[in-house]
Formats: structure tokens, C-alpha cells, sequence
């Protein structure tokens, strides 16, 4: 079996909005957190930056439709200087949607409120998006995944939080300090 491939946490560091975007727009991101087993990428480090485009733009509409925004990252400078090329997770990594704020579709069938919802959703616009700081993207670091030199991790299902696995706490009798406890005697 092949060994997980480095990763790499980013965060935008400017605002993208689906209001002012042009596809092609390019974006600079930093690199928060590495996660890299096999210390292949060692010159990328959590303060390092790097560059990405924007790949789809589309402004909300009326009807409700949203924005939409669809981020690729591109490469990471290393602290020597040299450009390590990274590539997205295979997941909805880098779509991000605007809401709709359509009225529920079951007010559609109630007899005359259907009338006035239909209006309303068919004549307002929807809410557009944007990708900042506070947003963050998983990266595939370097280009071993694409040459088959490791595996990619398995990506969180959509709308996932990530989790910490926690360290294993030791048992009572695997620490020195514990004192042995005397077998029960039957009666």
C-alpha cells in the first residue's frame, strides 16, 4: 500500500466575492497547517503562501438563484523559494454557494399564499458569496498523487466538521504508579 500523500490546511487571505470575481481572478491564500507523513515537503511550512484562481464565477440571479464560486489552488513558495505544486481534494473542496431565500415549497400548495410566495421567489435574487479569511480549503501538496508516488487521504463527507483524534489515555496497569490489585477469592 502506498503512503498518504502530504496535505496542506489554506485560507484565502483576501475576501473573493461572487459579487466582483472574474474567473481567472487570481487569489493569494496562506498555508495554516501541514500534515505531510512522509516528510517529503519539508520547505512547506504553516507560514508559507501561495497563489490560486478563481475557476468559476456566477453572480446571484433573480428567481433566487445563488452565487457561485468554484476556487482552485495552484502552488505553494516554499521558505526556499521554489514553487510546490498543489491541487485540490476530490469533494466539493472550493465550491462555495450563496443562499437562495426562497420560501418553503410546501407554502405553494396552501390555496392563495401559494400565489404570493411564487411571485416573491420567482422576482427576488439571490444571495451571493464570498471566501475569506475564516474559510479554509484542503490541498494535496506536490505532485505525488497525480505520478501515483502516495494515496490521497479519503476527504470528510460534505458539511463535515473536522475532529482531533484524541491520545490514547494509558490504563491504570500500564502505569508504573498503579498498584497491583489482588485477585478476588472466591467464598
Amino acid at each position: 500500500m502506498l503512503p498518504l500523500c502530504a496535505t496542506a490546511k489554506i485560507t484565502p487571505i483576501d475576501s473573493i466575492s461572487s459579487k466582483n470575481a472574474n474567473p481567472g481572478q487570481t487569489f493569494r491564500f496562506a498555508v495554516a497547517s501541514v500534515d505531510d507523513p512522509q516528510k517529503l515537503h519539508a520547505n512547506v511550512a504553516a507560514t508559507t503562501q501561495g497563489l490560486g484562481l478563481v475557476a468559476v464565477v456566477r453572480r446571484a440571479r433573480t428567481g433566487g438563484d445563488p452565487g457561485l464560486l468554484v476556487l482552485e489552488a495552484r502552488y505553494v513558495v516554499a521558505t526556499d523559494g521554489t514553487h510546490v505544486p498543489v491541487s485540490m481534494m476530490r469533494s466539493v473542496n472550493g465550491l462555495y454557494m450563496g443562499k437562495t431565500g426562497n420560501s418553503p415549497p410546501l407554502l405553494g400548495l396552501i390555496p392563495y399564499v401559494g400565489y404570493v410566495t411564487g411571485t416573491y421567489d420567482a422576482l427576488h435574487k439571490g444571495g451571493e458569496v464570498s471566501a475569506g479569511p475564516a474559510d479554509s480549503l484542503i490541498v494535496l501538496v506536490g505532485d505525488d498523487a497525480i505520478s501515483g508516488g502516495c494515496t490521497p487521504p479519503s476527504p470528510p463527507p460534505p458539511g463535515a466538521k473536522p475532529t482531533e483524534t484524541p491520545a490514547p489515555t494509558p490504563s491504570p496497569a500500564a502505569t508504573p504508579s498503579a498498584t497491583p490489585r489482588a485477585a478476588p477469592t472466591a467464598p
